[in-house]
Formats: C-alpha cells, sequence, structure tokens
C-alpha cells in the first residue's frame, strides 16, 4: 500500500480494501458497454459508450489504490483493442491514449505484453499526414498526435522482437535524400547510420536536437557497443552545439565587447551567440515530434553521463568538454546562452543520479556489473563538475544559482568530502567578505540543501572527516551557519531572508527534538536553543512589524495552515506577548501561521497562551457596541435602524478584524482542547455578526468556517465536538436560513439600508457554516430517471475518502438551496444592482450544488504550493555518505504528513463526484435543477464580474453532470438568435458556450448541436463591437474544438431531424452578395470539383486560371497559384492535352510577367507541381519532365534582370524536389544541361542574376554529388551516357576550386597595385580593369554559391569544393571592392560554423597553414580570426601531428613583422590554452617563460640583439598565458 493511503485515517483507510474489487467491477463495466465492430454502425460508435468510464479509471490511478495487476493488463490489452478500432474517432482515442500512457507509466514495468509497431504508424500516417482529413478541430488534432506519440513512447518497450530492424528498414531509404520533406518521416536507431545521416543535416537545431535524443538513448541501452570509436565525432557535435560564438573568445582589439576587471582583461562571449542561418524545418516535422526534445542539453548530458565506465577514455572528453564551457558560468560571462548551460549541468546530475540509482538497485546483476561506476569514476566526475559549479554558483541568473545549489546537494550525497569542504569553504569566504554581499545569499542556500548530509557525516562512522579539520568539523559548521543565520534576517534583502528561513527550515527539518539537556546543551553543541530562540523571535517579531501585506516576503507564506511543523515551548510566552501587543494588518498569514504552530505543537499549552487571550481580547472589545441583531443574538439596538449609521473607531476596527482573522487560523490544530472556550467561541462569533461593521462580519466568517469543521477533520471527533459543530450549523447555518427567508417574503423597503446589511450578515453567516463544514454535510440525494427509490449512492463504491464525521443532514442541505432559490429570485428582481450580495449568492450556490469542489481548491491550491517544494528538505534516492539507497526521494516527517492529508482533502472530493457513472438511471436532484437555472441567470448579468463568477461554478455542476448541458445550450443559444437580446446576455452566454465542457457535449446530443448551429449562425444582428467580438471566438473556439459527431445522433427520434438541420443551414447560405470573392472562387471550384471530374475540370478552370493569373491584385495571383499547382500535380485524364493545348503557354506567361510581389506563391506552386508522389514521394508525377523542360527555355535577350532571376528560382524550386538518388536519365541530362547553362552564366551584369545563379549552381551541384554517391543498375543507354560525361562531370568541381583560387589572387594583386597608385579616376570599387571587372563577378557568383551552400545544408557533398574556397574567401575579405569583400565576409560568417570531417579536415589545415604564412598582412590576420573558431570546433577530432602544425604556425606568427598580426596571434593562442591540448599549453607557458627570462637577462646586460617583434612576441607570449586562465592563474 502507497504511504499515501496507509497513513489515511482509520475508517477512510478501511474503506480502500474495497477498491482492489471496485476496480475489478469497473473493468468488467467498460468491457460489457463496447461492442466489437463489425459492418453495422452500432459496433463502430459503441466506443462512446466507454467513455464514461475513463475518468473513473483515472480515479484509481491518481487515489494510489492497491489494485489487481491482472485487471490492469486486462484493462490495457481491451484499451488498445478499443483504440485500434476507433480510427477516425480522434476524440475517443484521445481519452483512451491518454488513459493507457497513464496506466502503461505506472505498471508497464509489471506487464507483459507484445505489440506490434506498424498499427500506430498506421494511424499516424492515416490521421495527420494525408490529405483526406476530417471534420475535427486543430486543436483535437493536436491533441491527438500528443497523445499518439505519447502512447507509442509507452508501448515501445513492448514491441516485439525484431521491430527496430523493421522500422529501420522501412524508413530508410526515406533518408537518402536528406534535403527532401520525405526525409522527416525516416529516423532510426542504427548508431553509425545515424550519425552520418545527422552530418548530412547541420546547422539545424531541430534535428540536432532530435538526433542527440535518440544517439543518448542508444548509448544508455545499447552496452554491446563500442563507443570509444564515435566519441571524437559525438563530442564534437555536443560541442558545437552550445550557442555562442568563440570569435569573440578573448578580446584584445575588439574593446567594445570587453569587460575589464581591474587589469586583467576577462574572457566575453559575442552577442551573436547562434548560428545566423539555421536550416529550416517543415511545420508538419515539428509537429510529428514531440517538445519535449526541442532543447539538447538534457540529451548531451544524458549521453555524457552514460558513455562514463570503467577504462573508458569518456572521462577525458568529458572533462575537455567542462575546460572550454567553464569559463562561460562566471558571473561577469552570462547571456542568453546562460540558459542552456544551466539546464547542462541540471541534466548532468539528474542523470549522474538516476544512473547511480539504477546501478545500486541492480547491484546483483553480474552482467552489468563491468559497466557500473567505481569510486574512482564517481570521483572523477564530481571533481569535474564542480569546475562549473564554482564558475557558476555567484552567478546573478536566479535559475543558475539555484540549480548551482541543487547541483551541490544532490553530489554532497555521492561524494562528501569533495564536496562538503567546497560549500564549508564557500560559506567562510562569503562571511568574509565586504565588497560583494550577494555571495552569502548563494553560500547560505548550498548549506541549506546540503544541511543533511552535514547531519549524516557527523554520525556516520564510515565518513572521513579530516579534510574539515576535526571530527566534530560539519556541526561546528551548522552551529556557524546557524549563528549567522540570524543576521540574515532583513526585511531590506529579501533574497537573503528567504534563503536563511531554508538554512533553518533545512537543519530543523533534520532534527528530532531541539531539546537541551540539563547543562543547556543540544546536538549543535555550540548553541543554547532558549537563547537562540529568543533572538530568533525578537528578529522574526522585528521582520514581520515591517512587513506589508505585498511584499516579497510574504509571497508564497498563504500557504495552507494545516501545514505541519513544531515549535520549543519557551516559545510560547513571546509569542503570545508578541501577538497581544502588536496589531500587524499586513502580516496576517504569517503570524495565523505563526500561532496555528504554536497550537499544532502543544494545543494544551497553546490554549492557554493564544488562544483564550486572544479571545477574551475580542469580546471584550466588542462590549458596549452597538448590535444590529443580525448575527443570531436576537437582541437590536434601536440606534442602527436610523439613517445616521453609527460609527466605529478605525483603530478598534482593524485590531478587532487582525485578532479575529489570526483566531480562525490558530484554531486549526486546536482539537478537543477548544470545548473549553466554546461559549466564548460561539460569543465572538455572534459579537462579530452582530456588529456594525462589514469588516468585522467578514472576519466573523473566517472564525465560523474553521470552527465549524475544525474538529471533523483533521482527526477523529467525539460525540461532543460533533454536537458542537451541530450545534453551530443549527446556530449559523438553519438558523441563517430562517431569517433570509423571512427576508425575501417580507420585502420590507421601509429601511432599505438596514435590510442590505442584514442581508450581508446573514448570506455571510450561511456562507461561513457551508465553508467551514465542507463536504461534512451530505449531498442531495439523486433522482432517478424511472422513479424508482433505490439505494444506489449506498451501494456503488468507486474509491474511498471523507472530509470528515457527518454533520447535518441531506434535507438540510436541500433546505438551504430551496431558500437560496428564493433568494436569488428576490436579489435579482429588487437588488440586481447590488454585487456584493449576488456574489455571496454564488458562493453559497457553489457551496450547495458542487459537492466537494471547496476540498478540490483546497487540495488544488496546496499542489501548486508543492511544485516549489525546496531541495533543501530532499534527501535524494543514491546516498553513500551513509551507504543507504532507495527507490525514491526521502522527505522529513512533516512534508509527508502534509502531502498524506492533501490526499485524504482529494479523496474526499472525488469519492461521490463519480457515482452516477455506476448507474444509466441515476439523474441530479431536481434541487440541482433549480440552482443550475439561478446561476444560469446570474451568468448573464450585466456586471462582468457576477456573470465570470456564477459561469465559473456553472461549469463545475455541467461538468459533473452532463445531462443538464442540452437545457443550458438551448436557452443560452435563444440570446444569439433573439435581437432583443441584451449585450450583456449575449456576452455571457458566448462565455458559456464557448467552454470545452459545452463544445464537447455538442457531438452527442443533436438537439443542443442544432440549437448552437443555428444560434451562431443567425446571430449576425448583435452589431456592437463587444458581441461581434464575442460571437467571432465563440465560432473560432468551436472549429479549433471540434471533435466531430457521433453517428448515433443521426438516429435519434427526439429533435430534429439532421437532415433538416443541414436544409435550415443551406437556406442560409443562399444569398452570398456579401461573402469575400475569394471564398466565393473555395466554394465554386469546390463545388465544380466535387460534381465533376477530369477533362471537364480543366476546361471550367482554364478561363479563370487565365484571368486570375493575368491579374494585377496579388490575392487573386494567389488563388491562381494554389489552383494551378493542384492541376499540374494531378494525374486527371486530359492533363498531358491541356499542357499542350494552354497550360505550358500560360506557365510561359507567368514565367515572363514582370510582378515580383506574388513570386514567393508561384515559387511554391512549382516546387509543388513537380514534388513526388506515393507514399515515400518517389513517383513521378506526369507533368513533371515537361514542366522542367518549360523553364529552361531560354528567355527572350529583352526581358528585364528580375524575370532573369525569378526563372532560376523557378528552377531552383524545382530542383529541391527532384530524389536525387534516384534520378531517371532524363533528369540526369536535364542537370548536366542546365550546369553548363549556370556556369556560362556566373559573369551576368545584373547582382541580382548572379545571386540567382549560384543558388542554383548549389542545387545542381549538391543533387549530382548525392546521385553519384549511390549505386545505379544502369541500363545500356544510361551506361553510354555515363561513359561520355564522366570526364567532363569529374572535372567541374575541381575547375571550379582552381578557377577561384586564380582569380583571387589576380584580384588581390590588382587592388594592391590599384590602392598603391595614386593617378587616375577613382570610383567607388577601384580602378579595376574590364577584365578584372569580369572576374570579379564570377568571383561575386562563387561566393553566392559559398553562401547558399552553407545556409542551406547542402554544403555536406560539396566539402571539397569549400576546402578549396578557403583561400578565395579569406584573402578577398578586405579589399578595395566593397561589394566583394561584403560577400566574402559573409561567406566567413559562414564558414566558422562548419565542421569538417576527415579528410577534408587534413586538407583544410593544410590550406589555412598556408593562408598564415600569405604575403598580405590582412590575409595573416584573417586567418588568424578563422582560425580560433576553427581550432574550438575541431578540437576533439584533430590529430596529434594537425595540433601541433597550428601551435607552431601560431607561434612563429606572434614574431610576426606586422604588430597587428602578433597581437591577434597572442589573443588566439590565449583561447587555444584554455580548450586546447593541455600538454602543448603546458609545453608553450614554460617557453614563453623560459624565452621571457632569456630575454630579459641579455637586456639587463645590454647584449640583446633580439629584433622588436622578437621582443613583443615574447612579451604576447606571457601576456597570452595570463588571458588564458583570467580567473585563477595556476603555478
Amino acid at each position: 500500500m502507497h504511504m499515501y493511503n496507509a497513513w489515511l485515517p482509520a475508517p477512510v483507510g478501511e474503506e480502500t480494501k474495497r477498491e482492489k474489487e471496485s476496480f475489478t467491477g469497473v473493468v468488467k463495466s467498460v468491457k460489457n458497454s463496447w461492442t466489437p465492430p463489425s459492418d453495422d454502425v452500432e459496433g463502430h460508435e459503441s466506443v462512446y459508450h466507454t467513455l464514461k468510464w475513463i475518468s473513473v479509471i483515472d480515479l484509481f490511478i491518481k487515489a494510489k489504490s492497491e489494485i489487481g495487476l491482472e485487471d490492469v493488463g486486462e484493462l490495457v490489452e481491451f484499451g488498445l483493442e478499443v483504440f485500434h478500432a476507433s480510427h477516425n474517432r480522434l476524440y475517443a482515442q484521445v481519452r483512451w491514449g491518454n488513459i493507457l500512457v497513464k496506466l502503461l507509466n505506472k505498471y508497464g514495468k509489471k506487464l507483459s505484453l507484445k505489440l506490434q509497431w506498424r498499427p500506430f504508424y498506421d494511424c499516424l500516417v492515416n490521421t495527420h499526414f494525408t490529405r483526406n482529413t476530417g471534420p475535427e478541430g486543430w486543436r483535437l488534432r493536436q491533441r491527438h498526435f500528443e497523445t499518439l506519440t505519447s502512447l507509442v513512447r509507452s508501448c515501445r518497450k513492448f514491441f516485439s522482437t525484431g521491430s527496430a530492424f523493421e522500422i529501420w528498414s522501412e524508413f530508410r531509404s526515406l533518408l537518402e535524400n536528406p534535403w527532401h520533406n520525405s526525409s522527416f518521416e525516416g529516423a532510426g536507431d542504427w548508431i553509425r547510420q545515424c550519425i552520418d545521416q545527422w552530418n548530412l543535416i547541420p546547422n539545424c537545431q531541430f534535428w540536432d536536437s532530435q538526433w542527440a535524443a535518440v544517439i543518448s538513448r542508444c548509448i544508455k541501452n545499447y552496452h554491446f557497443i563500442d563507443w570509444e570509436t564515435f566519441l571524437p565525432v559525438l563530442f564534437t557535435r555536443y560541442l558545437n552545439m552550445f550557442e555562442w560564438n568563440m570569435v569573440e573568445f578573448f578580446l584584445i582589439v575588439e574593446n567594445d565587447a570587453q569587460l575589464i576587471i581591474g587589469e586583467l582583461p576577462v574572457p566575453v562571449a559575442n552577442s551573436h551567440a547562434s548560428y545566423p542561418f539555421t536550416v529550416d524545418v517543415p511545420g508538419n516535422t515539428r509537429f510529428l515530434f514531440s517538445n519535449k526534445a526541442v532543447t539538447p542539453e538534457k540529451s548531451i548530458a544524458k549521453s555524457i553521463v552514460y558513455l562514463l565506465k570503467p577504462g573508458s577514455s569518456s572521462q577525458e572528453y568529458f572533462e575537455k568538454l567542462v575546460n572550454l564551457l567553464e569559463q562561460f558560468y562566471h558571473p561577469s560571462n552570462g547571456g542568453r546562452w546562460t540558459y542552456s548551460l544551466e539546464r547542462f549541468l541540471r541534466y548532468l546530475v539528474i542523470t549522474f543520479q538516476k544512473r547511480l540509482q539504477h546501478e545500486q538497485l541492480n547491484i546483483d546483476d553480474k552482467k552489468c556489473a563491468e559497466l557500473f561506476l567505481g569510486k574512482s569514476e564517481r570521483t572523477s566526475f564530481v571533481e569535474v563538475v564542480l569546475k562549473l559549479i564554482n564558475r557558476g554558483q555567484y552567478s546573478k541568473n536566479d535559475s543558475l544559482a539555484e540549480t548551482v545549489a541543487t547541483a551541490t546537494s544532490i553530489l554532497s550525497y555521492v561524494e562528501p568530502s569533495l564536496v562538503l569542504p567546497f560549500v564549508e569553504s564557500r560559506f567562510h569566504m562569503a562571511l568574509e567578505t565586504t565588497t560583494a554581499t550577494h555571495q552569502l545569499t548563494t553560500a547560505v542556500m548550498s548549506v541549506a540543501f546540503s544541511g543533511r548530509v552535514f547531519f549524516l557525516a557527523s554520525v556516520s562512522s564510515s565518513f572521513e572527516t579530516e579534510n574539515l579539520g576535526s571530527a566534530n568539523g560539519f556541526i561546528d559548521l551548522l552551529m556557524i551557519a546557524l549563528s549567522n543565520a540570524l543576521l540574515g534576517m532583513d526585511a531590506n534583502d529579501p533574497p537573503k531572508t528567504l534563503a536563511t528561513m531554508q538554512l533553518i527550515g533545512s537543519i530543523f527539518s533534520n532534527m528530532s527534538a531541539l531539546d537541551e539537556d540539563v547543562d543547556g546543551q543540544s546536538l549543535l553543541h555550540g548553541i543554547r536553543f532558549s537563547e537562540w530562540l529568543d533572538e530568533f523571535l525578537c528578529r522574526l517579531f522585528s521582520l514581520l512589524q515591517h512587513l506589508e501585506s505585498s511584499s516579497v516576503l510574504s509571497e508564497g507564506l498563504h500557504s495552507s495552515a494545516t501545514s505541519g511543523t513544531f515549535l520549543v515551548e519557551d516559545g510560547f510566552e513571546k509569542i503570545s506577548k508578541f501577538v497581544k501587543s502588536n496589531i500587524l494588518p499586513g502580516a496576517i498569514a504569517e503570524v495565523g501561521l505563526l500561532c496555528c504552530a504554536c497550537v499544532h505543537s502543544n494545543p494544551e499549552e497553546a490554549a492557554v497562551h493564544l488562544v483564550e487571550p486572544i479571545l477574551i481580547s475580542i469580546i471584550s472589545s466588542l462590549k458596549g457596541l452597538p448590535v444590529t441583531g443580525f448575527g443570531g443574538s436576537g437582541t437590536f439596538d434601536d440606534s442602527i435602524s436610523t439613517k445616521s449609521k453609527p460609527t466605529i473607531s478605525p483603530a478598534l476596527e482593524a485590531a478587532v478584524d487582525y485578532q479575529l482573522k489570526i483566531l480562525s487560523v490558530a484554531i486549526s490544530y486546536g482539537g478537543p482542547v477548544l470545548l473549553h472556550y466554546r461559549d466564548q467561541l460561539k460569543e465572538a462569533i455572534i459579537s462579530a455578526f452582530d456588529a456594525p461593521s462589514w469588516k468585522k462580519n467578514g472576519s466573523a466568517q473566517s472564525i465560523a468556517e474553521w470552527r465549524a469543521y475544525a474538529y471533523s477533520k483533521w482527526h477523529i471527533p467525539n460525540e461532543e465536538e460533533l454536537s458542537f459543530a451541530n450545534e453551530l450549523l443549527s446556530l449559523h447555518l438553519c438558523s441563517a436560513l430562517d431569517d433570509l427567508l423571512r427576508i425575501c417574503q417580507t420585502r420590507n423597503s421601509s429601511d432599505p439600508g438596514s435590510e442590505k446589511e442584514h442581508l450581508k450578515v446573514t448570506l455571510l453567516r450561511i456562507d461561513s457554516s457551508l465553508q467551514g463544514v465542507l463536504s461534512c454535510l451530505p449531498d442531495f440525494r439523486p433522482s432517478f430517471r424511472d422513479g424508482s427509490m433505490e439505494n444506489l449512492v449506498q451501494n456503488a463504491f468507486f474509491i474511498a475518502g471523507a472530509t470528515g464525521s457527518r454533520v447535518g443532514s441531506s434535507e438540510m442541505r436541500e433546505k438551504a438551496a430551496d431558500v437560496i432559490h428564493e433568494a436569488c429570485k428576490y436579489l435579482l428582481e429588487e437588488r440586481s444592482d447590488d454585487s456584493i450580495l449576488l456574489i455571496l449568492i454564488i458562493r453559497i450556490i457553489d457551496s450547495l450544488a458542487n459537492f466537494g469542489s471547496l476540498e478540490y481548491d483546497e487540495w488544488s491550491n496546496h499542489k501548486q504550493a508543492w511544485k516549489l517544494e525546496s531541495p533543501a528538505i530532499i534527501e535524494p534516492p543514491i546516498n553513500y555518505v551513509v551507504q543507504s539507497h532507495s527507490r525514491g526521494k526521502k522527505r522529513p516527517r512533516w512534508a509527508l504528513i502534509d502531502k498524506a492529508y492533501m490526499h485524504n482533502t482529494w479523496r474526499s472530493s472525488q469519492s461521490s463526484y463519480h457515482l452516477f457513472r455506476s448507474s444509466g438511471n441515476i439523474s441530479p436532484s431536481n434541487r440541482v435543477h433549480v440552482l443550475m437555472d439561478d446561476l444560469l441567470n446570474l451568468s448573464l448579468h450585466r456586471y462582468e464580474t457576477v456573470r465570470a463568477l456564477a459561469g465559473k461554478s456553472l461549469l463545475k455542476m455541467l461538468k459533473r453532470w452532463p445531462c443538464m448541458i442540452s437545457k443550458c445550450v438551448l436557452t443560452l443559444t435563444d440570446n444569439l438568435q433573439n435581437q432583443d437580446s441584451a449585450e450583456h446576455a449575449l456576452l455571457g452566454s458566448c462565455a458559456i458556450l464557448a467552454t470545452q465542457t459545452v463544445i464537447k457535449r455538442l457531438t452527442t446530443d443533436l438537439k443542443a448541436l442544432s440549437s448552437f448551429l443555428l444560434g451562431v449562425l443567425a446571430s449576425s444582428h448583435h452589431e456592437s463591437l463587444k458581441s461581434q467580438k464575442a460571437i467571432t471566438e465563440l465560432f473560432v473556439k468551436y472549429n479549433i474544438h471540434f471533435a466531430g459527431v457521433s453517428r448515433n445522433i443521426f438516429r435519434m427520434s427526439d429533435g430534429p431531424d439532421f437532415v433538416e438541420l443541414v436544409s435550415q443551414i443551406g437556406s442560409m447560405s443562399v444569398d452570398r452578395t456579401g461573402l469575400h470573392w475569394r471564398k466565393i472562387i473555395f466554394v465554386f471550384l469546390a463545388q465544380r470539383l466535387v460534381q465533376e471530374c477530369g477533362l471537364t475540370v480543366l476546361l471550367e478552370l482554364q478561363s479563370s486560371l487565365e484571368e486570375f493569373s493575368n491579374a494585377k491584385e496579388r490575392s487573386k495571383q494567389c488563388v491562381a497559384a494554389e489552383a494551378l499547382a493542384g492541376v499540374m500535380h494531378s494525374d486527371i485524364n486530359g492533363l498531358s492535352g491541356a499542357w499542350d493545348s494552354w497550360i505550358c503557354a500560360q506557365l510561359q506567361n507567368i514565367i515572363q510577367a514582370p510582378l515580383v510581389e506574388s513570386t514567393p506563391e508561384w515559387i511554391a506552386c512549382i516546387r509543388y507541381a513537380v514534388t513526388g508522389k506515393g507514399k515515400y514521394g518517389t513517383k513521378v508525377p506526369l507533368l513533371r519532365q515537361r514542366i522542367m523542360e518549360c523553364l529552361a527555355t531560354p528567355l527572350p535577350q529583352t526581358v528585364a534582370t528580375n524575370v532573369v532571376s525569378k526563372r532560376y528560382a523557378f528552377l531552383s524550386a524545382a530542383l529541391l524536389e527532384i530524389s536525387s538518388p534516384r534520378m531517371p536519365l532524363l533528369e540526369v541530362q536535364f542537370h548536366d544541361r542546365l550546369l553548363k547553362e549556370v556556369l556560362d552564366n556566373m559573369r551576368h551584369t545584373s547582382a541580382q542574376v548572379r545571386e540567382a545563379v549560384g543558388v542554383s549552381l548549389t542545387v545542381l551541384c549538391s543533387n549530382i554529388r548525392l546521385y553519384e554517391s549511390f549505386t545505379h543498375d544502369h541500363s545500356d543507354e544510361e551506361l553510354a551516357y555515363k561513359v561520355d560525361n564522366t570526364l567532363g562531370r569529374g572535372r567541374w568541381d575541381q575547375l571550379l576550386t582552381d578557377q577561384a583560387c586564380e582569380l583571387a589572387k589576380s584580384i588581390q594583386k590588382m587592388c594592391a597595385s590599384e590602392s598603391s597608385e595614386l593617378q587616375g579616376e577613382r570610383t567607388q570599387n577601384g580602378l579595376l580593369s574590364d577584365e578584372t571587372q569580369e572576374d570579379v563577378k564570377w568571383m561575386e557568383t562563387m561566393f553566392h554559391f559559398v553562401i547558399s551552400s552553407l545556409k542551406s545544408g547542402r554544403s555536406q557533398f560539396l566539402l571539397d569544393i569549400i576546402v578549396g574556397l578557403l583561400y578565395p574567401v579569406i584573402s578577398l575579405k578586405e579589399t578595395s571592392n566593397k561589394d566583394l569583400s561584403t560577400l566574402a565576409k559573409a561567406a566567413f560568417e559562414l564558414l566558422k560554423w562548419k565542421i569538417f570531417p576527415e579528410p577534408h579536415l587534413r586538407k583544410a589545415v593544410s590550406v589555412l597553414l598556408s593562408l598564415a604564412n600569405d604575403s598580405n598582412w590582412r590575409t595573416r590576420f584573417a586567418t588568424l580570426t578563422y582560425l580560433r573558431t576553427f581550432v574550438y570546433r575541431h578540437t576533439f577530432i584533430f590529430s596529434r601531428e594537425e595540433k601541433l602544425q597550428i601551435w607552431e604556425t601560431m607561434e612563429k606568427l606572434l614574431v610576426d613583422n606586422q604588430v597587428e598580426v602578433r597581437e591577434h596571434a597572442a589573443a588566439v593562442l590565449a583561447g587555444l590554452m584554455k580548450g586546447g591540448d593541455e600538454v602543448s599549453a603546458a609545453d608553450f607557458r614554460d617557453r614563453a617563460f623560459t624565452e621571457a627570462l632569456s630575454i630579459q637577462k641579455k637586456r639587463t646586460k645590454r647584449r640583446s640583439s633580439d629584433s622588436i617583434p622578437m621582443v613583443h612576441g615574447a612579451v604576447l607570449a606571457l601576456a597570452a598565458s595570463v588571458l588564458s586562465v583570467p580567473y585563477d592563474m595556476p603555478r
């Protein structure tokens, strides 16, 4: 039995034994309600009969009931059968899918199932990836997708053996073309192919996240794979997935982004911290994957943790990665990347904890024992993570600071010998600092989060404490922390105060008692708790005296008074004195909670020191005041009835109000002790209600609420307590109901002011009684449709639950309903302007009609508070301090008691909520119908506050009793159709109708559906802006949440016939003059396409398409583009003839049209027209080749340049949709022919055309390369063509790179010579010859090619060309031609993000080393800039030889003749030493120091003959050594 159920009150706990049998009955009932599908419609529709049981099944899961595993297995198998049989019934699948996910997540490890994967895949494709979509709204479809994917994740562990291979075999072919949308369906789990496929889609965060998630799951589960060979590639990927730009890693020249602390330059990341042109992903693809994998940090951390194992080099890679990342955790280095770093640290520690927990629970598993982490591996991991913690501990980012504290707490249970000294040193450092006081807050929080570890370590015999200097070092630290905590209670520093309270709570939660021995000593031997408590209370009282109700410190303190706590006895008198001598309206919740704690700790003592004095003070303050007689005393003061109402002192009013509210909280745990004060309590309540003060009346309500149910809630009350509760009910409920009925019947209008006050007080008395008694007052007795009086409620049972012992009777609730109904009618007739009275009425109706909702609201509010549960009071499952490991977290006893109490509160709210589902014969009480009518009227009130509150209560009622929705819909929709309806009535109607509770019911009730549709469609006469907005929102919500219509409602006899409904709606749409022209066209075309087919459709469309295509309006061209795309992509009869007769000519006209605004729509049209067909997108459309030939037709020489660029854009769009690996001969020939044309046009006079040519060249070359990477079975004709074209195709890439390098040298030389000449006229781009100008145009096109390939992600198949173009890009980055240099810089920025695998990496290193020796110093400078990020991104995959070559080159550039190059080389070397090879870095530091000493000695003896660059280089080498470790200089 779950602990929460074991701790339930004895009567409720005894009832839980029936839940197993109850669940068996539920499983039987849900199976009986379903008929397996057959040819008859009834079988398919019976799934809707099962849905009412899903909420009941969910009850048992949330109640943590002990149910039979065989029943769970039977229910899961049945649920999956229903799910698969309910295709095209999305709402039913969503409901069943969600409950199946919950069942599998809770019981999956104990079940034995065998499932097939293909039915889930077929459901996904048929529902979400076919054009035959159903009528369901997009929100339901989204929920269906989320449910389906969650269900697959829960079921995949049960897929039959070999499913992974089947899935990979099914989808592997879809990944052949990495740029086509079809590739987004194929994701597999085979590592090498997965990594290769991952590399084909660079610079895409979405796919990085998805592939990282797949790889992480493989690393966790596939222990038989040798991951060592994949480590360099994986860690390279992981490093580059963190989004910041290492271009500005260490800044010396660019001072605008440099942060100076003293005289030490600190590394600051560039503000451009993300890839500038990430590859876009189609919306359907994002829809396909879970949102949980959007950020990759969790997957990266998971992979790293599970890669660690004895003897693996993964720890070295991990340490290297952390060395590169740690400086970005420093407070001075924060930025938008801080979030990803915080997530990475959090998931590192959490995943590490989960792994250790799993290993400890499976320590006897000999198969995996060799992979388990030992002491050395745990220590190494913690040492590395402490680097990140050390940097991020004092972060200015609150999330990172809290994550650091949480990580410290978790790791302290793993390696306390490392973590606890770290926490101690930082705490002492924070105490000593005077310049950075914010450090104390973080240090105190870290001690608070690790407080339990300090206690455990102090009593553990197995733990070594010499690290802290003495055996009692841990206790000494806690003593110092607790002593200094008092200084942290500062109203002017809320964060520090909250951290201090966390520390105190953490320490006391780990101590069973605070009693001192006879010598005044305690567990914390340096503290006398009596003295400490004196100081603590003094500071607390001082804090509360300066607290305002809106203060930050008071946030989160308004929790339930039932939270357990304790207090030493010495504090009672001090607290009592403080409470009696101070009136603090701004600290009611805090002081009340303090008093509640006293009562909980010792009710007898607290009653004497707190409850009795407060009661006496209240009663004495109220004596002598005028008495209204409204509170039930029966006495009446004549002065009250006069128009001159007596006034009360504001001070007295505030004091009594404060004391009443404090008392209402304090007596929550009073129990039987409060019976001694029953007369005083009754007198205080009556006196407060009788007082002529609204504040006191409201405060009396608070104490009446608590007193009425205090004895029947937390413990089992005795007869005397129940008697007192019934006495209070009789006094303040029954008598108040009589008073209210008398007021409504007499309708005394002689003194309206007095009557209003009387109504207020009377309603307050009733409301407080109902709020206090909760569900202890029995619910209404239900009625039965067949008129029988079966004892269903007593016999029906699902789960156990009760707020307390029964108080009052059902008759009392029924009487209250009758009286409140009369009062509601009276108020709406006579006092409809009094919002206070109406709100009170609504609160009372809510308490009466919605049985158990008050408990549910209390549980819901408390649940939200527990989401903020502090890690300071949690012990993780793994604990190496005392070698105690568990299956779950551990919490203090008081916290578990609180959770168990709230669990019982939830049970009490749900125990009878669903009982009506056990029989179709049961219906709500007639009085529920009456109260529903009252709420319905109030929900249409002219005051928005009244409407909102009434609507909220009404929806609670409708959700429990769906059968009442139809009546509400009929009433509300009348307000939409009625022309005389007031605006507020329409707004209230729309607000109710737009709720999901109502919209879901419309799918099964034809009468309500008909009324709703006709009402919405006939509501256009409401002309106000608010009305039209409300109606529009209602219509939109209905559409997005529409769940389809059950066929069963078509056969219902009552209400209108469905055919009649369709006829009515059709008659409303005869007049189309008011519709937008475009809608008249998605209506006309749709009707024609349904009525006709084939050639007839084309003939009908021809004139319309020609007209719209030639129109100047962009909107009409958009319609034409959409229609023409569908026509050209189809394979209908007569399409070839239509192409020859008019479509081809129309397409040519579109190509040559001068309009540019609609170009994106026509590009989409072309792309869709040629895209592949069929399930896998490989079937060639009928017109593809003809469309491409039409696009390839040369244009007239006279056309404008924008037409030429548009043609190339159309060609690129068409080429994007071609499946390159499987191109037929015609498409291969087309590529070759177009490639020749593109290469010939690289020197086009128009810059716009050159850009389009560069993009087209990218698509062409990548398509050809992808085609050549696959093996093909060629026909004789294809073989002959291949032989004839091998030479030409094999040389185009080499020709491009060779020519680019030659032209780069020529342009660079010409620009240099031109810049040195001072004669002749100059142009903006320099004085260049015609030949050089042509070379510049060609090079611009080449740069467009580089930019396009990198932005599109197609560069992976063009890496040899990209590497060959490094020289032109870097060397032409700074020239006199601004346009060329701008393009070179753009390509340069993109190249900095590129990762080159072998063998391209080797070639790239060679090119860069040659550039570093270029004669132009600007080229050398640019090469250094590129090397900075190049080394960072490839640090894990460099060979040793390549690293040495780069180091040697950097060192040579330290003594370069150009000072700018020398200084830049020093900055780059600083970065290399920080994240590069530690051995090379140490060697460089030693040699730099030695060289500097040598030069210094020579200069001292005046024998130095070293050149200025040599001396400057030695100084810069030392500067680089310092800059590489800006935060801590090593020896």
